[in-house]
């Protein structure tokens, strides 16, 4: 099963997210955001995880301040969501993987979304972000104790 780790970034009014479009192979169109992060890797705990996708999509280095829970779906398999903190102004680009093969029919691009405008935007983990602005997360411990842990899901 992919398990993916996602960091749920909110600046003032605004969310960081990962704008998709994909053409499918029938040729048609689909849009939607998502939650940064990504897979885990073998032996990896999601903490990390999040970490270094973060680092490897955005260029970000990001601080976890809570975890707020996971889900299952058939689109994103099971994925664990942090509410996370990073030290940036401007929208970061797009880097590794995803600008590699950024193309027209397997597009990624950062995005703002406005909190406001949540309702009006198809966003995977949608809820996690509403539950993250209502204070309902659980505190992690330091970042750098976590490292040989045993796969924290």
């Amino acid at each position: 099963m992919k398990v993916s780790s996602r960091a749920i970034i909110i600046k003032g009014d605004k969310l960081l997210t990962m704008f998709r479009r994909q053409v499918l192979s029938c040729g048609l169109t689909k849009e939607y955001y998502t939650i940064p992060g990504g897979k885990l890797e073998q032996d990896e705990t999601s903490k990390v995880a999040v970490r270094r996708e973060l680092k490897e999509e955005l260029g970000l280095d990001i601080k976890i301040k809570g975890y707020l829970g996971h889900d299952y779906s058939r689109t994103m398999g099971r994925a664990i969501f942090y509410l996370c903190d990073a030290e940036f102004e401007d929208l970061p680009p797009l880097s590794g993987e995803e600008l590699q093969e950024n193309s027209p029919d397997n597009y990624y691009e950062p995005r703002w979304v406005l909190l406001k405008d949540l309702d009006n935007v198809f966003l995977l983990g949608k809820g996690f972000v509403r539950q993250a602005l209502r204070g309902s997360w659980a505190p992690v411990r330091d970042d750098n104790q976590e490292m040989n842990e045993e796969l924290d899901i």
